[in-house]
């Protein structure tokens, strides 16, 4: 079932300033109870990094990777951004309340309103049950909060290509992209604009990222296939941020372990 989310999602629109959080200390993601658990509320903001008017739809899915909830963020302005805040218990109220990963789809808006050339990015994290070799589908906020170190965001490149090869960037072209963060090492380095060469589907300097000129389609037995694997350059025209959104149970800890500190630091003689 497909829902519409509306409520307490909402998207702010930034019109001017893109958020240009590229990089972040390096990391490396195992799975860990919060992995597991896509009940998790989670940020996403989506970046133009350009200067033409984009739309932008995200869909949610649930642990078989069924899409659950769509949220249409509308047009972008170039160099603008949005977010969306998405708590599954509050906002998918009517589905199974899972928010698992997101399939964010990016279009370029042409002079006359239509649909340039596309982008999507599929942000999962696949864990494979050890007893039965199944794949499904973990919690994109949950490997951020397993992993602290992260800093509680996750900043992903969104790669535009020429993909029917005619020179130009317009309708014909579609390029697919999916990121895997239990198969991330470290955070991506990216900068605006970055032009990579995509060789069989990978790049290089891009660890965990698949691209393709066709859909990944998941499958319990194998996971997401290669698709069809992408090869020429590609372009960073926008950029998804991922982060957690600390429960109150969290913010509460963080809260008793500042205050222990500080009341430490007042007891200890010649403390400045």
């Amino acid at each position: 079932m497909k829902t519409f989310v509306s409520g307490r999602v909402a998207a702010r629109i930034a019109g001017t300033a893109a958020l240009l959080l590229c990089a972040a200390p390096a990391f490396a993601f195992p799975a860990f109870g919060n992995t597991r658990d896509c009940s998790k509320p989670v940020t996403y903001t989506e970046v133009n990094l350009d200067g033409r008017k984009m739309h932008f739809t995200v869909d949610i899915t649930d642990h078989n990777h069924n899409v659950i909830a769509n949220l249409d963020l509308g047009d972008i302005p170039g160099h603008g951004s949005a977010t969306i805040d998405i708590d599954p218990k509050k906002d998918l109220k009517g589905t199974n309340e899972q928010n698992c990963d997101a399939t964010n789809h990016s279009w370029l808006v042409t002079a006359n309103g239509g649909v340039g050339a596309r982008a999507d990015l599929e942000l999962v994290t696949v864990l494979v049950d050890p007893v039965t070799g199944l794949h499904t589908i973990g919690s994109n906020a949950g490997i951020l909060l397993d992993n602290p170190q992260v800093l509680g965001l996750f900043s992903v490149p969104d790669l535009w290509g020429d993909t029917d090869n005619d020179g130009v960037l317009d309708d014909d072209d579609f390029l697919y992209s999916l990121i895997d963060f239990a198969q991330v090492p470290a955070a991506l380095v990216f900068s605006p604009q970055q032009i990579f060469n995509v060789v069989n589907g990978e790049v290089a300097g891009l660890p965990g990222m698949r691209f393709s000129t066709t859909p990944f389609v998941f499958d319990p037995v194998t996971g997401f296939g290669p698709g069809t694997p992408y090869n020429g350059t590609a372009q960073v025209l926008t950029q998804h941020n991922v982060a957690p959104i600390p429960e109150p149970a969290t913010l509460a800890l963080l809260g008793l372990g500042l205050a222990a500190f500080g009341l430490t630091r007042r007891a200890r003689p010649g403390a400045a």
